[in-house]
Order: C-alpha cells, then structure tokens, then sequence
C-alpha cells in the first residue's frame, strides 16, 4: 500500500543501538540503509522514531558484531491505514434521512493536498466507484464497491485504506434524486481517526 505513495517515508525512521538488553544506555543511533563501525560486542537495536506514514516498532533486536564480519538487522515497520472507514454520508437535504443507492467516483492520490486543482493535475493511483447503503453511508468495503481498480487489502484480505487524498464526486444519484455537481477533496492522512463527509442534495 505504500508504493508510489508519499505520505510513507520509511527513511526518516531512526533505530538507536544500546549496550544493554533494557535499551537504558544509548550508544548511537542509525538510521535505514545506514552503515556503523562498531567494536566487537552484544548490542540491542530498538525503533526511536518511525518514518512518516508508520507506526512505530517496539521490538528490541540482539546483534553480536565480531571481528572483521559485517551484520545485517532487518526490521519492519507497519504503516498506518484506516480499516474499512467510514468515508461519506449521503442525505436529504429537508428530512435528514439517507438516501440509498447514490454511486460516488472516489480517486485516490499518494500525497498530502490541499488543492482539487493540484490533484486534477496528476494520475491517481486508484479510481473506484462506491454505492451508499440503506442508511446513504458509504464505507470502503466491498459491500458498498461497485466497479473501478483493486481495493487496497491487508494481510488478512481485509479492506483498508492508505494514508492520502480522496476527491469525492456524485456519479449517479439515487431514483428520485437530482446530480450533486460538485468535487469534495477529503485529505486523509490522520494516523488516529478517519472522519467523514456529509452530502445534501441541492
């Protein structure tokens, strides 16, 4: 889910090197694809801060460097996305209800934006279209998916979505309904909640 999405920069992670199992006594820090010289000895590398778009690893790895060998320490960080969320609700614009069956284009961008116009300048790396429910909620499943490109699922073959920018447009609206004409950008790269849209017909 990360790839070709810069809202996730793994390289600004930064890894300290203890001296101790504790991870107490802070010997240097390193950083991804980052290479030290260190004397022969036992260390304990541990996730200080993680790179944008991830959560942090709390695991503590050993190490043992010997003379004249070199070590390598893999380790992974998890990057945060948001778990089938809730993105839009679609009502009446006199009774409140919601209105069911209305399809919304969502185009999905890798970055961090502001601007409907700098969006519409670039590709999005995804492009789906989406129904509402009963109650005109719109989640990010595949109860509500209707057509488009591949949703993003995790190892379990769950819906999620990534960190990045959504621009939410009315394709079809539901029997009895007039076009909503408008564009709605909806920034999501909040790593702790995912709030969502309200939509009234006009």
């Amino acid at each position: 889910i990360t790839e070709n999405n810069d809202c996730y920069f793994l390289e600004q992670a930064v890894y300290g090197i203890y001296t101790d199992a504790a991870c107490t006594t802070l010997f240097t820090t390193i950083s991804p694809n980052e290479t030290l010289s260190l004397d022969s000895n036992t260390y304990y590398l541990k996730e200080i801060e993680a790179g944008n778009g991830y959560e942090i690893n709390e695991e503590i790895l050993s190490f043992t460097v010997e003379n004249n060998t070199d070590n390598k320490v893999k380790v992974h960080d998890k990057p945060f996305y948001h778990n089938s969320p809730l993105i839009l609700k679609k009502r009446d614009s006199q009774t409140y209800n919601g209105i069911c069956d209305t399809q919304f284009k969502i185009q999905f961008y890798g970055f961090d934006s502001y601007s409907l116009e700098e969006c519409e300048q670039m590709e999005p790396l995804k492009t789906w279209v989406f129904k509402t429910d009963s109650n005109g909620c719109l989640y990010f499943d595949e109860d509500h998916f209707v057509s488009g490109d591949e949703i993003y699922k995790d190892d379990e073959n769950n819906p999620i979505l990534p960190l990045g920018t959504l621009i939410l447009e009315e394709k079809k609206p539901a029997q009895g309904y007039l076009k909503q004409e408008r564009k709605v950008l909806k920034k999501k790269n909040n790593t702790k909640c995912f709030s969502c849209c309200n939509f009234y017909p006009d």
